[in-house]
């Protein structure tokens, strides 16, 4: 019998969608839970059995309730697509573990890698080039910032628990002036990252996708974020890349790092910068199953105790978040260019709009609630 899977889903649908396609194919249930964030019309899409809007003070009962009303040939596989559900699996993952397959790197992992100075420090500590970093706590950190590092620099939350209170994932600043007027966001109690401004356009970042098995077999997937816009990628192009391929999976072998995950990159004067690690299902997963090998998959046949052939996958594959892309062009009213991309991706059999390829049904919802303003 096939495994049922469970995604812990937020606003990014296309990580949970690939989840969802992947199981649907090996003929498994597909529930998605969304805590305190997420689309209550996940419903609507054919990939998902049935969905649900759960607040974190019921999330316990919920479960209990969910559980009662459902029976299971073995444990379900639980797989988490934002940060905020990385961070509540782990707080409670004895609870979790009891319940579900977790398919989720360990507590050391995700207390690290979600939070952006301890990231920057694991990362620097086995080998890899990181930006300049200080952490600000109070407005009178600037100072001391200024006297590390040039501007402009760019300001990130410290970590997912607190970017809702600070409303931006990362932010340039190119003035002091701007930089002393975060000083609001630091009197709310959060706490900011300022790095280094590594120059390069969007095409200068590099994506790194993996899902690492328990026996230590990577599948990757590997490539370009041609497009993004506020950090995220509206357009991805699969490149191979050797040397980027060895130093992801070394230092993937000197964590131990188990399940799915991505690393970004940006190129600068012949080296990469590590810029962050995403120990969640990544939101544009889905590229590597456009490009014939699937990471999800690998993923669900490694824990259901089956095996799946390493597939390297296809090159210049093209990855197309359909709202994002066109929202940058409309903002930069690049109206000719976008024609002149529309025919290029229509024209290109390698290249795929997420939505079209993922569930066109759902996404036509998704737009039109984004359109009228209705979650």
């Amino acid at each position: 019998m096939a495994r049922d899977i469970v995604v812990l889903a937020g606003t990014a649908p296309h990580s949970v969608l690939a989840l969802c396609k992947m199981a649907k194919r090996h003929n498994a249930h597909t529930y998605v839970v969304c805590v305190d964030d997420g689309f209550e019309y996940y419903s609507r899409s054919r990939l998902v059995s049935e969905a649900f809007m759960v607040s974190r003070k019921d999330e316990k009962s919920f479960w209990e309730r969910f559980f009662a009303s459902h029976t299971f040939d073995g444990k379900p596989i639980l797989y988490p697509t934002t940060d905020a559900a990385c961070l509540l699996i782990d707080n409670d993952r004895a609870f979790y573990e009891a319940l579900f397959e977790v398919c989720m790197p360990t507590h050391e992992i995700i207390s690290a890698y979600n939070d952006k100075t301890v990231a920057e420090n694991e990362a620097a500590k086995y080998g890899l080039n990181v930006p300049k970093t200080c952490v600000v706590r109070s407005a009178t950190d600037f100072e001391d910032v200024i006297g590390h590092l040039k501007l402009p620099v760019i300001v990130k939350p410290q970590g997912a628990i607190y970017l809702t209170k600070v409303g931006f994932k990362f932010r340039i600043i190119e003035k002091f002036e701007d930089l002393e007027d975060l000083g609001v966001i630091l009197s709310q109690g959060c706490q900011l990252v300022i790095q280094e401004y590594i120059p390069g356009d969007d095409d200068k970042y590099s994506f790194y996708l993996f899902y690492r098995a328990k026996d230590g077999t990577i599948h990757d997937c590997m490539g370009v974020k041609t497009l993004q816009r506020t950090g995220i990628m509206a357009v991805g192009t699969v490149k191979q890349d050797d040397y980027l391929t060895h130093i992801c999976r070394d230092y993937l072998q000197n964590i131990d790092y188990y399940g799915i995950g991505g690393i970004e990159f940006k190129r600068y004067n012949g080296k990469y910068y590590f810029i962050e690690m995403s120990t969640r299902t990544e939101g544009f997963l889905a590229i590597a199953q456009m490009a014939g090998t699937s990471l999800v998959e690998a993923s669900y046949l490694d824990i259901t105790g089956s095996s799946k052939e390493v597939v390297g996958a296809k090159e210049n594959t093209v990855y197309v978040d359909t709202f994002f892309w066109i929202l940058r062009r409309i903002q930069e009213k690049q109206f000719g260019l976008w024609i002149k991309e529309l025919f290029r991706f229509l024209l290109n059999a390698n290249a795929h709009l997420a939505g079209i390829y993922l569930d066109w049904r759902f996404s036509l919802c998704r737009y039109w609630k984004i359109l009228t303003h209705k979650n």
